[in-house]
């Protein structure tokens, strides 16, 4: 998941809004990246609890985590960009969002039809990617797209093998090392 968060759908929103030397023609505005931050504010009282944090900018994308890309990529990017990508781009966008809204749900993945249909929007995804960005589109993180249908059927629901679930006790961990030396030892002793 997270080569999916922090992978893909980063890799899609820094084009979008940096936009490399070869890619400006997909770069949206100052205007519009300020019209979207302004989406997204005005949503931000109306995301639940249940969500680690609250939406933020999409100027601010280099500090954005995980989680936020993802709440990003299932949830608030296909009301929020609808207004601003190109039809096509958005088409691709959203065939993203709906291969992981698929792969995620425990319901959906225990038919295979489902994880068939997942992992044939995710293949049109890649070779959609790779023509409307080009051909550095397709890095590693979006050739591991090709496999998690793959994943999602051999394990299940992709948040039940997601390294999400691990991140806020990791956090506790790291507290508990207060120096360099000898990490394991201070983590046995302090717990």
């Amino acid at each position: 998941m997270h080569s999916v968060c922090l992978g893909v759908m980063k890799k899609l929103l820094l084009t979008w809004t940096k936009g490399s030397h070869h890619l400006r023609q997909f770069k949206l505005s100052a205007m519009q990246v300020l019209q979207i931050n302004q989406k997204l504010s005005e949503i931000a009282p109306y995301i639940p609890d249940c969500f680690a944090r609250k939406p933020r900018g999409i100027d601010q994308i280099d500090r954005w985590k995980a989680t936020e890309l993802r709440q990003f990529l299932l949830y608030t990017g296909r009301v929020v960009m609808k207004d601003f990508l190109q039809e096509r781009m958005f088409t691709h966008f959203l065939t993203l969002s709906v291969a992981m809204s698929i792969l995620l749900c425990p319901h959906l993945v225990r038919e295979k039809c489902n994880i068939v249909h997942a992992h044939k929007l995710l293949k049109f995804f890649v070779e959609e990617g790779c023509e409307i960005y080009g051909p550095s589109f397709a890095v590693y993180n979006v050739h591991t797209l090709l496999h998690l249908a793959d994943d999602a059927e051999r394990y299940g629901a992709l948040d039940i093998c997601s390294g999400f679930l691990f991140e806020n006790f990791l956090q506790k961990l790291k507290r508990k090392v207060r120096s360099g030396r000898r990490p394991l030892a201070q983590l046995l002793k302090r717990l």
